[in-house]
Parts: structure tokens; C-alpha cells; sequence
């Protein structure tokens, strides 16, 4: 299955955030509702990588996941699709537990998934 995602459709800065993602790490959500995208945050001479997660109907950015300090290079998803891993030229990986990820993004955003990860 390919899904196409007209970058130009997404609200905000992503759009071209997205057109420009050389080097940039993209994926889905195990139930592709959601992607998530490396982003860069500079403020001033410190950088803060972390990952954003983007609604796909809306584009609207839904939370982000803070954690490195060096750009991301791999995002992937256990099997069972509970543990999001993200690795980092910081010398890190990171275990995210996808359900209270989830529980973020709701609690934040009143947003309703549209499927259950199975537990």
C-alpha cells in the first residue's frame, strides 16, 4: 500500500518544513494516523532535536518528544507497534511507550486516535 501525502495540504510550516527534509527522518504511526518528523530546535548556540508528531488528516502538529541533542537518524516501531525507538548522532536511543505517547496527544489536543494499539 502507498499512501501519498501532498505536503502542500499541510497547515502551518510543516508543509515546506517537509518539501525541505533532506535529512530529516520520517514515519508512521503504527495505525498511520499520525507522522512523526526529526525536527531541530536552535536557540541561540544549543540545539534540542526531538520529534514532532503531525495529525495526517490536518497537519496540525499534535505533541512533541524531546530527548536529543544531536540530529535523529532513525525513528522505527517495535512489531507489537507499543515501543517507538529513536536513535541519534548524540550517541542515544531513546524507548518511547507509544500508549502514553498517545495519552499525551490526547490529553493535549482532546485527539481521537482511530484505532486501539492492542495491549
Amino acid at each position: 500500500m502507498i499512501i501519498r501525502i501532498d505536503t502542500h495540504s499541510i497547515q502551518g510550516s510543516y508543509g515546506k518544513y517537509i518539501q525541505g527534509a533532506a535529512g530529516k527522518v520520517l514515519t508512521f504511526s503504527p495505525d498511520r494516523s499520525i507522522l512523526l518528523v526529526s525536527s531541530v530546535s536552535r536557540i541561540h548556540s544549543f540545539c534540542s532535536d526531538a520529534i514532532d508528531l503531525l495529525d495526517i488528516k490536518t497537519g496540525k502538529k499534535l505533541h512533541s518528544l524531546p530527548g536529543h541533542t544531536e540530529p535523529i537518524e532513525t525513528l522505527v516501531f517495535s512489531h507489537d507497534g507499543k515501543t517507538l525507538a529513536s536513535g541519534s548522532q548524540d550517541g542515544t536511543v531513546l524507548l518511547w511507550d507509544w500508549n502514553l505517547v498517545l495519552r499525551d496527544v490526547q490529553l493535549e489536543n482532546n485527539w481521537q486516535q482511530t484505532s486501539q494499539v492492542a495491549d
